[in-house]
């Protein structure tokens, strides 16, 4: 039984071997990307604070808990922004 394929003929690329080595070095790294939002219960993983301390800060309306479904989740931009400004402060 013959194959309907034919092989291509492979034409050489105008990427030096040079380029290949850098790209494959550059997707070798993973890239730094960090969430969004975290659920609450792993705030003291990601920025070192209690979960009390999260709830006294919501009390007091300097930090907002977002809820998807029965999780509670920080945005992490402002949870920064609550710890810049709570390190900033006399």
């Amino acid at each position: 039984m013959e194959s309907n394929f034919q092989e291509a003929k492979v034409e050489k690329s105008s990427i030096s071997r040079c380029d290949i080595t850098e790209i494959r070095e550059a997707a070798k790294k993973s890239p730094e990307l960090s969430p969004l939002y975290v659920p609450l219960i792993e705030v003291q993983k990601w920025f070192g604070i209690s979960r009390d301390t999260i709830y006294r800060a919501k009390k007091k309306g300097t930090i907002k808990i977002y809820k998807a479904g029965n999780r509670s989740l920080l945005r992490v931009a402002e949870v920064h922004r609550w710890i810049e400004h709570c390190s900033n402060a006399p």
